[in-house]
């Protein structure tokens, strides 16, 4: 009882935090970063150290692709062709994202070309600047920023996301950019916030959510700056007008052959909620009220029944587990956020806009897509009470083991991707192919073993030995070849990674059906290459 009276008179203190209209907030220099929060970031780059030769995986290729166009032609990043869904198109009408990341990548392979730990080694800068945007954002909203930056950095959606892709860039200039512009140097916060854009389209968000941040000050003049955050963008339209004759962001957003149902992105991003961070068990353990929790909880086991028996695939647990848990953090935050509306209403609103606008708006769900919804929820969810001392163990347990699983998932992931990069070298020297079907990190490596693509408008020719991955390389058989496809045998490359982050199975890449970002394998990850041989006459 004692101990219960005490910390209820800890939640009833008065809280000192900045008001949310204010314009500027004190300055933090690197002197008074608390030496937690440098311990968080020593952590982070260790782990991704560990990772360095990790092998090219899922869309590396297309970033790696642009890169060369760069160095060929930096005015044309985008020029060329590229077979990224069967069929050799126009590089313009493949991607999906700005090229900015891709021109970043150019330099460093100026100085050591396309080597897996030179890339990655380069890749270190956004962990640092994520890192220091989340410190700023703390510091800006009162929070601790040991804690705020070890939920944002020791989680197993950062860790396992800096391959070459291009959400982590995207996150660490949105989230440094809003924490600079909240803490008044409007005019950087503004420009790295609109070079956030050319990382990923879905940077905009941020543009939009600076527009509503002076809006909630009530001062239209300061819409100024959302122009210049706009102007990254605006130069980079003019560019693709006077070079294709189209702007490739509204080419992009027309593009509906890749969209998945409303329904399986709803899924996909609830599974992703939950199942990407354990901060649903963290909200558990910070929020203070009992009517709040059981709510949650209530709605968290029907959202999961219902994810069980009903939605297709039905009898999927782990996918009905990860949903159930994301409900769960969803209404949890959603009562936060109603309770420190006040003080805390930009933080909500950007969190709430990551999972509408990005997470379901988006073609297709995935769980690295709510990457940008990290760093608001981590200072929604720091506590601004003192709490007793049990709960602060279990913020700490909690921390620990999303960190543990975290690395994990990042061993298995690199696992994974050395399956295709073994796998080319195998299937080209000791099988005797010469073709492949498929993409992802599976293409770069069979394009490095000199094996030829076959896509639905480029054959190969006849008596040509075709590798194709039944699993995950995203591999698709053109039809007007599959009649003359003579099957030969299957090889089989295993890893002992016991977590699936690929699709279908799994998806942190991307959530089919409504997929969880992972799924356990009791039997490790298992590729099946299937060798074809193509008729030497086609009937």
């Amino acid at each position: 009882m004692m101990r219960e009276r005490r910390e209820d008179e800890y939640t009833r203190q008065p809280m000192q935090k900045p008001h949310p209209t204010e314009t500027v907030s004190p300055q933090v220099s690197v002197r008074n970063v608390p030496a937690g929060a440098w311990g968080v970031l020593a952590v982070a780059l260790l782990t991704q150290m560990a990772f360095l030769h990790k092998p090219f995986h899922v869309d590396d290729t297309v970033v790696l692709h642009i890169a060369r166009q760069v160095l060929k032609n930096p005015f044309q990043p985008l020029a060329g062709e590229l077979d990224w869904d069967g069929t050799v198109k126009p590089t313009f009408h493949v991607t999906t994202n700005p090229p900015l990341l891709s021109y970043y990548l150019a330099l460093w392979m100026l100085l050591g070309g396309e080597q897996e730990q030179l890339l990655h080694a380069a890749m270190l800068v956004w962990q640092v600047l994520l890192w220091w945007g989340t410190v700023l954002l703390a510091h800006r909203f009162g929070v601790d920023a040991t804690l705020a930056s070890a939920l944002v950095l020791l989680n197993p959606a950062t860790i396992v996301s800096p391959n070459l892709m291009r959400d982590v860039p995207m996150v660490a200039m949105w989230t440094l950019g809003t924490a600079l512009f909240l803490q008044g140097a409007m005019g950087w916060g503004a420009l790295l916030v609109g070079l956030a854009a050319l990382m990923k389209y879905s940077g905009l968000g941020g543009v939009a959510l600076l527009g509503v941040y002076v809006l909630l000050q009530n001062r239209p003049r300061q819409l100024v700056w959302v122009a210049v955050a706009l102007i990254p963008s605006v130069a980079w339209s003019v560019h693709n007008l006077l070079v294709h004759g189209q702007v490739h962001f509204w080419a992009t957003m027309h593009r509906t052959q890749m969209a998945t149902s409303l329904s399986e992105r709803g899924w996909g991003t609830l599974a992703g909620l939950g199942g990407v961070w354990l901060l649903w068990l963290w909200a558990g353990l910070v929020c203070r009220q009992r009517a709040a929790v059981s709510v949650a909880l209530g709605g968290a086991l029907l959202v999961g029944w219902w994810r069980w028996v009903e939605w297709q695939p039905r009898g999927d647990i782990e996918a009905a587990m990860w949903c159930g848990a994301g409900a769960f953090l969803l209404v949890l935050s959603l009562v936060r956020g109603w309770h420190r509306w006040r003080e805390q209403a930009f933080v909500a609103m950007w969190a709430a806009w990551v999972l509408v606008a990005i997470g379901i708006g988006a073609p297709f769900a995935a769980a690295r897509h709510l990457l940008p919804a990290l760093p608001p929820l981590a200072v929604l969810w720091c506590p601004h009470e003192v709490l007793a001392r049990w709960r602060r163990v279990g913020l700490w347990v909690v921390l620990a083991g999303q960190a543990a699983f975290g690395i994990y998932a990042g061993w298995c992931d690199t696992q994974i991707a050395e399956v295709y990069r073994r796998g080319a070298q195998l299937l080209a020297q000791e099988y005797g192919a010469q073709a492949f079907v498929g993409h992802w990190g599976w293409m770069y490596y069979a394009q490095r073993a000199g094996l030829q693509q076959v896509s639905a408008n480029r054959l190969p020719e006849p008596s040509v030995r075709i590798a194709v991955p039944a699993v995950g390389g995203d591999a698709v058989v053109p039809p007007a070849l599959m009649p003359y496809l003579i099957y030969e045998q299957s090889v089989h490359v295993n890893t002992p990674a016991r977590l699936a982050t690929l699709p279908p199975a799994a998806g942190f890449y991307a959530a089919l059906r409504g997929a969880p970002p992972f799924r356990w394998l009791p039997q490790g990850y298992r590729e099946q290459f299937d060798l074809f041989a193509l008729e030497a006459e086609r009937r």
